[in-house]
């Protein structure tokens, strides 16, 4: 993982995938599957096992609870033996296959540095059971659900450089679009016929516990949309796109609310057990320290 991203402190582990945290690198290993798409795309990484762990892992933070963004590096290596990654020994045999990759490859041009490296740590402890939870519901063979996801995550990603703030929500528009389709086929699963976008924002109100707002859905952000992704739309013309930074940072929670509610089946706070005086009192202490 690149260090300009921000991570969890702790591993974690399940058969297929991992996370696996050392001081100076932080890498992911997966079981993965060779695509027989039937469509060509230069643009396959990266691969849905990755997606899946990546998702599980940031999904995982709760609303208003911070913000948690990972970066993959560029860098992989592919090993032909399929073993359990929970295993230490396997995991330090792929730690050495990729630190030698990493000594021996040229670094890509014009991307951010390699690792290893100094990385910055999210402040609340892993919920691993619930980002186990969430990793186990999620089918790396759903296109359409790594579609939403990976969009997702490239739109964390792209955020995290200034020059691109603007840019940075063009993929987080697609995985609203993949969202609504999310939505709308639940809708039909449970018997209404062709739901509307209404149908579709009232849902997510009900999930959720709040107040009918008789909008469409995620209606807030649809001129934003227009007025950016058309530069000569039927609300004029501008020569830059007028769109704010607090903007993204909401509907990119508010998307991660509705993923995990998805994924897990409820509403909840994945840090609400962590929110505890003694873990703000080591917090702040910590914060001095530093």
């Amino acid at each position: 993982m690149n260090p300009i991203g921000t991570y969890w402190r702790e591993s974690v582990l399940t058969d297929g995938a991992a996370y696996v945290v050392k001081p100076d690198l932080i890498f992911t290993a997966v079981h993965f599957k060779v695509s027989e798409a039937d469509y060509y795309s230069e643009f396959e990484e990266p691969l849905p096992e990755e997606i899946a762990l990546l998702a599980a892992l940031e999904l995982s933070v709760g609303w208003d609870r911070g913000r948690l963004t990972q970066y993959p590096a560029y860098n992989s290596v592919r090993d032909e033996r399929k073993t359990d990654l929970r295993a230490a020994p396997e995991l330090d045999r792929l730690e050495l296959l990729l630190r030698d990759a990493l000594r021996t490859d040229k670094p890509t041009p014009n991307t951010p540095p390699d690792p290893p490296g100094r990385y910055q740590y999210f402040h609340w402890p892993n919920p691993t059971t619930i980002q186990t939870e969430i990793l186990s519901n999620i089918d790396p063979s759903d296109d359409l659900l790594i579609r939403r996801l990976g969009t997702w995550l490239k739109a964390g990603m792209l955020s995290l450089h200034p020059m691109f703030s603007e840019e940075a929500n063009y993929p987080l528009w697609i995985s609203l679009d993949a969202s609504l389709n999310l939505v709308l086929e639940h809708l039909e699963s449970e018997g209404t016929k062709n739901p509307s976008t209404k149908d579709a924002q009232e849902f997510i109100h009900r999930a959720f516990g709040e107040e009918s707002s008789g909008l469409r859905y995620f209606e807030d952000y649809y001129e934003d949309r227009i007025r950016t992704m058309h530069p000569k739309n039927r609300f004029g013309v501008t020569p830059v796109a007028p769109i704010k930074h607090c903007d993204f940072y909401c509907l990119h929670m508010e998307l991660r609310e509705v993923y995990r509610y998805f994924l897990l089946g409820e509403v909840l706070d994945p840090q609400i057990d962590h929110d505890t005086q003694e873990f703000w009192e080591r917090f702040r202490a910590e914060a001095v320290g530093s």
